[in-house]
């Protein structure tokens, strides 16, 4: 099947050019320079980047396949970086649109049967330098209609990764196919978690994280709870479907699983900070420990809540700051959402920790989402600014509290902190009024 190649200059939506990303078209041109006519047929950009392109969108790395010698490619400035028990892979960068890797094809292996190893049919698409796509296997169809079918029965089992890869497109809005879904039964599903065991975490990590970035990011765990793969990696999410929740007004989930992917649902369209989402997730990770545990709203309750986390993100090698992320929503998302009812004093010093921890700019919609509010905090960037000053800009002498104990130092500073907030309060009013009087 070939097709044309659609118009570069008139995507389906313009986009800005960036550094790193590119268009196929423009990526085409360069390889065209530097490769003489006669290879143009011959040289085909496969996976992402054409499936981008078909999309009308810009792409990032590019991958090659080709039966050309590595020679040709050796010549031209390209690194041999693999390859020495399977298919020549060679590597290069470009300033404009960054990595360029080649697989070369040994004589035995035909494009088709490089097509049919590749995860889904949208990503099985060659388009040659000379301006062809090749299709044989239908994927422009599925990327018409956002749909991941696998290139052959035994996909998942090449690479059970993939399975985790096609929740990343589903949480991008594509959907599974019914031939994808027909290599998930329960009996395949045992046989690809024992295939999982040896597969290093950080695989998995970097399809939830990039999972996290999509508008339905709650499809990513809703999906592995349905299929019931993935427990080596992620055993926390699996045991919170057995954790049933009180009925109120924002736990009507009936257990722990489906309340944290209703928490990320609501979150999702209010902040796109993956920390964010996935601190709204595991914002209630303590109740695992035990129905007979501490109450939920203990330190003891929050100190397990916190080991839990640790645990996790050990385990799947998560950045720093997502881990403190969800350890910070795990021990202030309850007094958040008692906001209303707290002390001054009290939501002072909830202000300093969101801030320490640095969750503060998304912790009033993570307690909007955990309690089911379109809004939450209110005031709480007046407390933001508070807790931001330092001793002096609050009109405090600084060798004087040099001289004090810790305790008298934080009680002075606290004192301070109240005269502050209210005259920051009686301001914000004033501006508001003047505002509603324009």
């Amino acid at each position: 099947m070939a097709l044309s190649v659609p118009d570069a200059a008139s995507p389906a939506s313009p986009q800005k050019k960036s550094k790193g990303r590119a268009s196929v078209s423009e990526a085409i041109s360069v390889l065209a320079e530097l490769f003489p006519p006669e290879f143009h047929s011959s040289l085909f950009v496969v996976g992402g980047a054409v499936r981008d392109h078909i999309q009308g969108k810009l792409f990032q790395d590019l991958d090659l396949v080709t039966k050309l010698p590595p020679e040709q490619f050796l010549q031209r400035g390209f690194d041999l970086v693999g390859g020495n028990s399977t298919s020549p892979i060679l590597f290069s960068t470009h300033p404009r649109f960054g990595k360029i890797e080649v697989t070369v094809l040994p004589p035995e292996q035909s494009l088709q049967d490089d097509l049919l190893r590749r995860d889904f049919r949208c990503n099985a698409i060659l388009m040659s330098l000379d301006g062809v796509i090749h299709d044989p296997l239908g994927g422009s169809e599925d990327i018409r209609l956002k749909r991941l079918y696998p290139c052959r029965t035994t996909s998942l089992r090449d690479d059970p990764i993939r399975f985790f890869r096609a929740l990343r497109f589903a949480s991008h809005g594509w959907n599974l196919s019914p031939g994808l879904c027909e290599l998930l039964s329960p009996a395949e599903v045992a046989v690809l978690e024992r295939l999982l065991q040896p597969i290093p975490v950080e695989r998995f990590t970097r399809e939830m994280s990039l999972s996290m970035l999509g508008g339905a990011p709650w499809r990513f765990f809703a999906l592995m709870g349905r299929f019931q793969l993935g427990k080596s990696f992620l055993p926390e999410m699996f045991g919170m479907a057995a954790v049933p929740v009180a009925p109120s007004s924002h736990y009507g989930e009936g257990n722990l699983l489906k309340h944290a992917l209703a928490c990320l649902r609501r979150i999702s369209p209010l902040s796109a900070d993956p920390a964010a989402r996935l601190a709204t997730f595991f914002h209630d990770i303590g109740a695992l420990a035990s129905s007979d545990g501490p109450p939920p709203w203990s330190r003891k309750y929050h100190q397990t809540g916190c080991d839990l986390v640790r645990t996790m993100a050990v385990r799947l090698r998560l950045p720093e700051r997502t881990a403190r992320a969800i350890m910070a929503a795990v021990t202030l998302h309850r007094a958040g959402g008692r906001w209303q009812e707290l002390q001054q004093s009290t939501r002072i010093t909830l202000a300093q920790r969101a801030l320490k921890s640095g969750i503060a700019p998304f912790f009033p919609l993570l307690v909007a989402a955990v309690n089911g509010k379109t809004e939450a905090l209110p005031g709480w960037e007046i407390y933001l600014e508070l807790v931001r000053l330092s001793p002096t800009e609050l009109g405090m002498d600084a060798p004087a509290l040099a001289l004090m104990t810790a305790a008298q130092r934080s009680s002075l500073i606290m004192q301070y902190r109240h005269r502050k907030l209210k005259l920051m309060e009686n301001l914000n009013k004033e501006q508001e009024e003047g505002v509603a009087e324009r």
